[in-house]
């Protein structure tokens, strides 16, 4: 047998889950199309996920490692999609499936890279904080005498340079933060929400929603993104069923969401896309894509760096990286909504214990 060379960032099992008759209406950035195509041809790239061995030769063994994760997922997501329970087992590691499907995608991988260049920027600027200081570097060196103080002074703080990873080092450190993060959404309270079934919810190339409240933003509190507590993440399951996580507490339960809920839901998960809006249907696509704005500019949010003084050492600092819009990263994100949808949960539960008895 051949080894994998379609690699999908999406599993074609997870597209599946938003087709009819066996295929997807896409939304697509890049050229304003809407189009219907099969989960096969949809979020892959050829050898995305292939490394090289010290002899040079194609390594296949990370896509098989997420080939053999997925199939273990599978099973779990029919289960909740289908209001049923789940195992402390099935729920670690559909966990696990959750950290790589949110950290194997283009999106995820440019917004690392990103991250690392700010960082190497500031660490530079640092080292070289003055045209004197950039001489004493120069003088203590002994090369290139071409280069002068002032233009090395500037060539730093100008940002004249650009930091990338080898596709190597990202492949790894996405794994690496993957069996890091999924041992928090694992202990994490999760809501299973699911349609009434006259509307439906869509995925993206980057099939994660962000809810922070505007607390949170004023506060600088660094936020960590989706394996924080602080802050609410939607993933959808299917077309009928999305998973909302928040706080920490390993609670699990279902709740019904009506169509109003359901576009909230869509909209901000559409606004994360990256390249492209998936759902079921041409008409839903078109309702939450222009609502979205995820046709034009740059919808979603990014991962910003700041240097953040040291609480109590003035000599300190600390290099932490926050999560703000893309277009307005001064403007609070949209009040937290999953928080109230456990909170409603848990008085219905509630009031159907009082009515058993």
């Amino acid at each position: 047998m051949s080894p994998p060379k379609r690699h999908h960032y999406l599993p074609e099992f997870y597209l599946k889950g938003f087709t009819r008759d066996n295929l997807l209406w896409v939304f697509d950035r890049n050229t304003g199309e809407y189009r219907r195509q099969p989960p096969r041809n949809t979020a892959v790239i050829g050898h995305y996920y292939t490394t090289s061995t010290e002899t040079g030769e194609k390594d296949y063994s990370i896509e098989k490692h997420l080939s053999k994760i997925e199939g273990e997922a599978k099973p779990t997501i029919e289960k909740l999609d289908a209001g049923e329970q789940i195992s402390a087992e099935e729920r670690v590691g559909l966990a696990y499936f959750l950290a790589l499907l949110l950290s194997r995608t283009p999106k995820h991988a440019r917004e690392f890279e990103e991250v690392g260049d700010a960082v190497h920027k500031s660490l530079a600027k640092d080292m070289i904080p003055t045209v004197e200081a950039a001489a004493e570097l120069l003088r203590k060196s002994g090369k290139d005498r071409s280069v002068t103080p002032e233009s090395m002074f500037r060539f730093v703080h100008e940002e004249q340079f650009q930091m990338k990873a080898p596709r190597d080092f990202t492949l790894n450190a996405m794994l690496d933060q993957s069996a890091r993060f999924y041992r928090y959404l694992a202990i994490m309270d999760w809501l299973v929400v699911h349609t009434d079934g006259h509307s439906s919810f869509v995925t993206t190339d980057s099939p994660l929603g962000y809810i922070l409240d505007d607390d949170q933003l004023r506060s600088r509190e660094p936020v960590l993104g989706f394996a924080s507590d602080k802050i609410s993440k939607l993933v959808p399951l299917t077309c009928r069923t999305a998973l909302l996580i928040a706080g920490y507490g390993a609670r699990i339960g279902h709740y019904s969401v009506d169509r109003n809920q359901v576009r909230e839901i869509n909209l901000a998960v559409t606004v994360e896309c990256d390249r492209f809006v998936i759902g079921r249907d041409e008409s839903l696509l078109r309702s939450v894509v222009p609502a979205s704005k995820a046709d034009r500019g740059n919808p979603g949010t990014r991962m910003r760096v700041e240097n953040v003084p040291h609480p109590t050492d003035p000599r300190r600092s600390y290099l932490v990286s926050r999560r703000v819009r893309a277009d307005e990263p001064g403007t609070p994100l949209p009040l937290e909504m999953v928080n109230r949808y456990f909170t409603t949960a848990k008085k219905s539960e509630k009031a159907s214990a009082t009515n058993d008895t």
